[in-house]
């Protein structure tokens, strides 16, 4: 029978699962003796039967049912992991889609837009707008819009597209109006009422008309 796997080999063998920056980020947070006894125990362990490796992780989850997560400043950590892991514009963005009472209803509205439509609503604005607008959309979504703008918006948009290091929430407040205003004067107030169906309501037969049928985006949902 093995014996009890100890607190640092338990702690060595699961920085080990992990990839070399994982590892390095949690003993970055580790006291010098702390560091000491890990490391002392990630070099002499040797090979690790797949028994302790499975001790090591019951291990872990037997101290995480014992502990809780504190729900306190989940968004902003939530929204730093995930600026950390794709870049601060789309983690802004992707926070945006994730947290639904910051999810700004024009914006959500027009990510179901024909790309050719969208840039009509907006080709008329601030290029630092449109550029906004660009990061929020899918990529693919982003290129067309920016395709079908005029071509001479086209550089004064992507040159703002590219200094921008982060889309604020101010900035993303601007946009929705913006947007909403567009909406609202081209297809009237009841296309910004999203949810439920109403098969006869007037702006989503409006709306219909001008979504791009063979793309999967084009359907307005209501």
């Amino acid at each position: 029978m093995l014996e009890p796997i100890a607190a640092s080999d338990c702690a060595a063998v699961f920085l080990m699962l992990l990839g070399e920056e994982e590892a390095a980020a949690l003993l970055s947070q580790l006291g010098p003796d702390e560091l000491q006894r890990v490391g002392t125990a990630m070099v002499r362990l040797g090979e690790v039967e797949p028994e302790r490796i499975a001790e090591a992780i019951a291990g872990f989850v037997a101290e995480a049912d014992n502990a809780a997560l504190p729900a306190a400043g989940r968004e902003a950590r939530v929204g730093a992991l995930l600026g950390r892991a794709v870049g601060p514009v789309r983690g802004d963005s992707l926070m945006q889609r994730i947290i639904p009472e910051a999810k700004p209803q024009a914006v959500e509205i027009a990510r179901w837009l024909a790309p050719a439509v969208l840039a009509g609503l907006v080709e008329e604005e601030h290029p630092q707008v449109i550029a906004v607008l660009l990061l929020m959309l899918d990529a693919d979504v982003s290129a067309e819009v920016l395709a079908t703008l005029p071509a001479g918006l086209q550089p004064m948009v992507v040159e703002r597209v590219a200094r921008l290091e982060k889309v604020t929430g101010e900035a993303v407040a601007l946009l929705d109006t913006v947007l909403s205003a567009q909406i609202e004067n081209r297809f009237g107030s009841a296309a910004l009422a999203m949810g439920g169906d109403r098969p006869d309501d007037p702006a989503e037969h409006a709306l219909a008309g001008v979504v791009s049928a063979p793309s999967p985006l084009a359907v307005i949902v209501f």
